[in-house]
């Protein structure tokens, strides 16, 4: 069910000497409805809402869903602060959701040991909110979240582009020496919108052709940059994300889309162009009708507003590191500061993993599952 987008990437990187493989999916079943971007509505992916805690939910575990946490409880025992539990409020569910096992209102949590799991983004702001101890201030520094670049090729003929499997193919050729992928993934029209450059006619144009229209992505494995962060604003009352790419970034995210351009071309694309509006060379934007016009890649600056770059994978802002300077957990996971409370997600992880991360956060809380398990002594428990 490989639809032809994926083959359109392979072939390019064939025609170029440059290798690609299929992933591993994780799936079983496929319709190929094509709305694997929007989330999969006949749960043939096998996310973690269809294992993890659907297991969880057998053996007996309470789920409370449309909650939101305001804070985690800490209290001072001994000499030593300890996270007891968490405060927060529970919304009526939505028409369609399962049956919540508490009715709305304000929620109190007590708890003997509290596992934080919100992602990059939520965790450091509970974190900050809950004023938890950050005597390094290194609390949310330090994101990585792979910008990517979307690489968009006009076909002379109509494609199955978001219908099938429609992110199947990849190539980390690129991997060791430039620290990127290719990365082959199509989304529903309405996705593809937001991505399509140009404004007005310009942009209706392209819509019109996007059963003739092929992507794939540049997916940028970013460096450590502690000015890169997340933080709580108290007066928004919401996380802020502050993120800019390094220099080297950007001279390796160049290379990576002339590359990506000569890939699309090399495919059979009579035209291929980027999310962006920067102009380069004599170009008033990056819409390139010939391979040798992919160096004018080398020009862009990948101005804020000017370019789209996506990003689905932040990590590394409650950094983990037997350090207490460097980290705000240890190797188990524990809060250096607080008793009893554990970061389980990617916002643990020291840096970037280095690939997309679902099975390396899968594989923590796993691992994690089984060592508390194991050790609640440790815990008083």
């Amino acid at each position: 069910m490989f639809n032809d987008n994926n083959l359109i990437l392979a072939k390019g990187c064939r025609a170029l000497g440059i290798a690609a493989k299929r992933f591993e999916l994780n799936m079983r079943d496929c319709l190929g409805c094509g709305y694997c971007t929007e989330g999969c509505a006949y749960d043939r992916k096998q996310g973690t809402m269809i294992t993890f805690i659907a297991d969880a939910l057998s053996r007996g575990v309470q789920l409370i869903h449309h909650c939101s946490i305001e804070e985690i409880v800490f209290e001072r025992r001994g000499g030593m602060t300890r996270a007891t539990g968490a405060r927060g409020s529970v919304r009526a569910s939505r028409p369609g959701s399962q049956p919540n096992t508490v009715p709305p209102g304000a929620l109190q949590i007590a708890a003997g040991i509290v596992v934080l799991c919100g992602g990059s983004i939520e965790s450091p702001a509970l974190l900050e909110r809950s004023s938890h101890p950050d005597p390094q201030h290194i609390l949310g520094t330090g994101l990585v979240l792979h910008p990517s670049l979307p690489v968009v090729g006009l076909m002379d003929r109509e494609i199955v582009n978001y219908r099938g499997i429609s992110g199947a193919i990849f190539s980390d050729h690129f991997y060791e020496s430039r620290g990127f992928y290719f990365e082959c993934l199509f989304g529903h029209p309405v996705y593809g919108s937001f991505v399509f450059p140009g404004v007005g006619a310009e942009h209706f144009e392209l819509m019109l052709g996007f059963s003739r229209t092929a992507a794939f992505g540049v997916m940028l494995v970013d460096s450590v940059d502690l000015a890169n962060r997340v933080q709580w604003d108290r007066m928004q009352r919401k996380a802020v994300i502050r993120y800019r790419l390094t220099d080297a970034d950007k001279s390796r995210l160049r290379f990576a889309a002339q590359t990506a351009v000569e890939v699309m071309f090399a495919a059979g694309a009579r035209e291929v162009l980027l999310p962006s509006e920067e102009p380069v060379g004599t170009l008033r934007a990056p819409r390139f009708q010939r391979a040798e016009q992919a160096a004018l890649c080398a020009e862009l600056r990948f101005r804020p507003h000017r370019t789209t770059i996506t990003s689905a994978h932040c990590q590394a802002t409650v950094k983990m590191s037997e350090d207490p300077r460097l980290g705000m957990v240890n190797s188990r996971g524990e809060s250096h500061a607080v008793q009893n409370l554990l970061v389980c997600d990617s916002s643990a992880f020291p840096t970037s993993c280095g690939a997309n991360p679902m099975i390396s956060i899968m594989s923590l809380a796993r691992y994690q599952g089984r060592r508390v398990a194991a050790e609640l002594a440790r815990y008083d428990l």
